[in-house]
């Protein structure tokens, strides 16, 4: 409308006068004459393209901002390693297949196989989760010499996992301060509301019961993304030794790499 006013488009700024009981442009040039017409067209396009780029502007931020999509988006780093969907409550589309391949995942991994063993994984990770046994050791490496810690670390040179806990303490603990390993839990936490949702051990409405004041704890706990990114990274190190080793660089790589084409994350941690 804004061209046409401004290229004097006859049909719209100069129609024929005969026209005014059907159209709207001829009835406004017949009361006030063609320039009246003229200004009004330029007034209403600029007001429709306002309109237009406040709509898109709310659909845009509405679906990278909303609360939901803060919350689903805390869980990226195993998401984008699953290649799952970062905009889905469940992660991937509710089919057979991905119903039976979730729940034999939580099975091995997690022994969840209903929602009462689901909801005592959630009330584990809640009360104590990994951070509970990274803070004994936090307390333990507190009590001891430097010289004391090396004669326990090399005392631990055929238990893996046992020296991969102490390692992994003595790097990052004075760093992780009272965070401690609540990134790694809480996103783990939220993952496992998002799968339970898929496999039909929590509804839509509990699911995010579930998730949300997890959330909002993470927000309240972490910078950034990148803070709460390598807090994860930091737990899983913590948590296996084997799994660290196995594939730990292709989590590491998850967390340096934008989602997939189509997903939806914020951009900014608030």
């Amino acid at each position: 409308m804004i061209y046409g006013a401004y290229r004097k488009w006859s049909w719209l700024v100069d129609p024929p006068e005969y026209l005014w009981p059907v159209y709207s442009q001829a009835f406004l040039k017949k009361l006030f004459g063609r320039r009246v017409v003229i200004g009004w067209t330029y007034l209403f396009g600029i007001v429709f393209v306002a309109a237009m780029f406040v709509s898109l502007w709310s659909t845009l931020a509405g679906g990278c901002r909303s609360p939901k999509t803060w919350a689903l988006a805390t869980t990226a780093v195993l998401t984008e390693r699953n290649r799952e969907r970062h905009d889905l409550l469940g992660g991937r589309e509710h089919t057979d297949e991905n119903v039976r391949e979730k729940q034999q995942l939580l099975r091995e991994w997690w022994g969840v196989t209903d929602r009462e063993t689901l909801l005592a994984a959630l009330r584990w990770i809640d009360e104590e989760g990994h951070r509970m046994e990274f803070d004994r050791v936090v307390r333990y490496v507190a009590t001891r010499s430097p010289e004391e810690l090396v004669k326990v670390r090399d005392a631990l040179k055929d238990n893996a996992q046992a020296r991969q806990e102490l390692e992994v303490v003595l790097a990052h603990h004075a760093k992780l301060g009272d965070k401690s390993l609540l990134g790694w839990d809480y996103s783990r936490y939220i993952t496992l509301c998002r799968w339970g949702y898929l496999v039909g051990y929590l509804t839509e409405d509990e699911a995010w019961d579930q998730i949300m004041p997890a959330a909002r704890r993470l927000q309240g706990t972490f910078d950034s993304w990148k803070d709460l990114g390598e807090n994860y990274l930091i737990g899983r190190e913590f948590w296996s030794q084997e799994e660290t080793e196995r594939n730990g660089r292709l989590y590491r790589a998850c967390s340096m790499i934008p989602p997939a084409r189509g997903t939806v994350v914020p951009g900014t941690w608030t």
